[in-house]
């Protein structure tokens, strides 16, 4: 059986794709399949992963018969055979061998339940500020979404499919693993992605602050659905966590510094979205990305 499925959601990636799916491929001492699912790209990035694929027997392409990025994910992750799962980008580097080293990591915990191993992120960018940070930067903990979970297929069952509606898979995965017990977490200082920061990202700090804020809001919703989903599973403490974090999500769509600073949800979190609340504090944000990321 195949050890790790890479699922990949791609749309108009001709500039990047090439150069990711050759860092995946790469990867040695594991087995493991590619999934590429395009959604409904405007440029020749289909063209490109299907050339791909002829040459290399373990990548497999599909068209999303879906819209969004989300949906591209779900359709790949009901198409992969690996005993392990994790999602990638087709504008993002897989460092060489983080694969097995991710899986090593994970197995040495092998669990008979939802069970999920988290590394850190480091960014690539040509803007030096943004270039080389480290998330997370603390010892021995492992980031909580993006490209870092990898996870078995316990946890595939218990969090997939992700809504369809939502623009990212970020932030729903981030809540599971940040805000309740339905999976076993298990934390490296394993590199897994280089991040690279451009233009074409969904959200980052090269946007303005209005256009970041938005987005922002719209990753948010998860809240919602997630509290919607799995509240018969979740403890009366994880519910009223994640119902403090709707509030919050309320109060940042408002502009409501007030409530932010005061409302009664972690801290940690307070914090992070008052970083961006308004165009004074995204600047200050923006000009320190280094010392405030990855903590």
């Amino acid at each position: 059986m195949i050890d790790i499925s890479v699922i990949l959601a791609v749309k108009n990636e001709s500039k990047y794709i090439n150069e990711a799916l050759e860092s995946i491929i790469c990867q040695e001492n594991v087995s493991f399949e590619i999934l590429v699912v395009d959604d409904n790209s405007e440029d020749n990035t289909f063209e490109l992963i299907n050339f791909f694929s002829k040459c290399n027997q373990n990548v497999r392409v599909f068209r999303s018969p879906g819209r969004g990025k989300v949906a591209a994910f779900n359709y790949g992750v009901r198409e992969s055979a690996g005993k392990y799962v994790c999602l990638f980008a087709g504008d993002d580097l897989m460092p060489k061998n983080s694969l097995r080293a991710r899986l090593q990591s994970l197995k040495d915990e092998e669990s008979h339940g939802p069970c999920l191993g988290l590394s850190k992120i480091k960014t690539l960018s040509k803007n030096k500020k943004l270039d080389g940070v480290i998330v997370p930067k603390q010892k021995g903990k492992g980031n909580p979404s993006g490209q870092s979970p990898l996870m078995n297929r316990y946890a595939i069952e218990e969090l997939f499919p992700i809504p369809d509606n939502l623009p990212n898979e970020d932030t729903w995965l981030e809540i599971a693993i940040c805000h309740t017990s339905l999976c076993k977490i298990v934390h490296s200082d394993i590199i897994c992605c280089l991040w690279r920061i451009h233009t074409g990202n969904s959200y980052n700090f090269s946007l303005n602050n209005s256009d970041f804020k938005e987005r922002i809001c719209l990753r948010r919703e998860a809240y919602q659905l997630f509290y919607k989903r799995f509240s018969q599973k979740l403890s009366i403490k994880e519910k009223k966590n994640i119902k403090s974090l709707i509030l919050l999500t309320k109060a940042y769509k408002e502009g409501n510094v007030f409530e932010i600073l005061f409302i009664n949800a972690p801290f940690k979190e307070r914090l992070r979205l008052l970083g961006t609340s308004n165009g004074f504090f995204y600047s200050i944000r923006r000009f320190f990305y280094t010392f405030f990321s990855g903590w």
